[in-house]
């Protein structure tokens, strides 16, 4: 399994004669990069590879504080979740029996995590409420539940990695609200039940907006998807429209919607993008940022194959370690903990902030996938089909007028192409 052999491979950090004068960076870099480089080649399971860096990070780390005079290991000597890791020091650095304990002590926490990875983390309990949607086919006639999630039925499936992975791939690690966390707690958790299974989850949402087939209350759920195959419209080279991504045209946002009449407000239904101000000022050079107009397709379309996860990608939490390594390698950055007191070398600061940045992400994926779980909720594929084949809600003088749908807020043509259309393209980005 992946994680076995990353976390076995990093082990022999802590056996290395550290070389730092032939390379520009840490060992501890070096050995990120290349599980980077493994999870690319795995197939493409966030939240285990959330779980794989985060035991990488716990690994690189400890094997770095057994031999510092003043720090603290997280794992080894102590007992995490119920887990006890024995652990007494060390008689000498060259002891290569240390590396092999911590890899082994690893690896048998993992099997009791909750993860299931024993059985390559397959879902235990999990079902779908949906029959499957096949995609080759219009509209979304078998859908159940437009509420809940559906699974897709495709000639085959391949992943971005070209693994095969059969015609109707399984909900992903719906029942990863169960996994051990990091920093979390049992007070920041709900516990549900649905068919006799729990569901943990983690910083609980509440439920998304609902489908009520009578229209009733429905207005959040016809704003969101709506939005959705809207924006796909800009993912396309033939759009022209520019935009400014500098950081005085977007970001710094200094508050963000709690409300459905906040959530229209700050996202530009037909424009794109959301309400942030910029910056006006560069406090580099004191000056304003210079523009950098590009077209709003080209944007878009960056952004969202980055995040889809396109061929040979690290997965999301990967890309924030990618992120991390990009920072951490910028001639200006200080290497300061928590920017303050003296300057770290590269091999501490690299093991503290992977070991930091592992938690956090690991979190991340228990609490987002634990709310996916849950909620169960319905793709965007299969509602914007499911309800454009209904009709639209806002022209009574058109076809198929039906209160609880889409609105015709694009113009007859348009709207209609891009509804049809948005499934094709997404269906280009999930798969090659």
């Amino acid at each position: 399994m992946l994680r076995n052999t990353v976390v076995c491979l990093f082990l022999l950090f802590a056996n290395l004669n550290l070389a730092l004068s032939q390379t520009t960076h840490s060992i501890a870099h070096e050995w990120l990069e290349a599980t980077l480089q493994a999870i690319r080649e795995d197939r493409a399971r966030p939240p285990i590879q959330a779980r794989n860096l985060f035991h990488t990070s716990i690994a690189m780390y400890d094997a770095w504080a057994a031999f510092d005079d003043e720090a603290e290991t997280y794992f080894l000597g102590k007992t995490v979740s119920g887990y006890t890791c024995n652990f007494s020091g060390i008689p000498a650095p060259a002891d290569i029996q240390m590396g092999n304990y911590l890899g082994q002590q690893l690896i048998a926490y993992g099997i009791q995590d909750g993860a299931n990875e024993q059985n390559d983390y397959v879902n235990q309990f999990y079902l779908p409420a949906n029959p499957p949607l096949i995609v080759q086919y219009p509209g979304n006639p078998d859908i159940i539940d437009p509420n809940r999630w559906q699974p897709l039925t495709l000639n085959v499936f391949i992943d971005q990695n070209g693994n095969i992975l059969g015609s109707t791939p399984a909900f992903q690690s719906p029942e990863w609200g169960l996994v051990i966390p990091f920093a979390m707690t049992g007070e920041d958790r709900i516990e549900y039940e649905r068919d006799g299974h729990p569901y943990w989850v983690y910083h609980d949402p509440g439920p998304p907006p609902l489908w009520d087939a009578a229209g009733v209350m429905s207005d959040e759920y016809k704003w969101n998807f709506s939005l959705v195959s809207t924006w796909s419209s800009h993912l396309t080279s033939a759009d022209t429209e520019l935009w400014d991504i500098s950081p005085g045209g977007i970001g710094n946002n200094q508050s963000y919607p709690q409300t459905f009449e906040e959530y229209q407000e700050f996202y530009d239904l037909f424009g794109g993008g959301d309400s942030s101000p910029g910056h006006d000022i560069n406090p580099y050079t004191g000056e304003p940022y210079e523009p950098q107009l590009v077209k709003r397709g080209d944007y878009a379309r960056v952004l969202a194959e980055f995040w889809a996860d396109g061929p040979n990608s690290e997965t999301p939490p990967g890309h924030w370690y990618s992120i991390l390594n990009y920072v951490n390698d910028h001639p200006a950055l200080e290497k300061r903990f928590n920017g303050k007191g003296p300057l770290l070398d590269d091999l501490e600061w690299d093991v503290k902030s992977y070991f930091t940045l592992g938690g956090a992400v690991h979190d991340a994926a228990i609490t987002a996938w634990g709310i996916k779980g849950w909620y169960d909720y319905v793709r965007p594929v299969s509602a914007i089909r499911y309800m454009a084949r209904l009709g639209q809600s806002s022209d009574p003088g058109r076809h198929h007028i039906t209160p609880a749908v889409f609105p015709y807020t694009m113009g007859s043509s348009n709207w209609w192409r891009w509804v049809t259309r948005w499934p094709v393209f997404l269906m280009k980005m999930w798969v090659k």
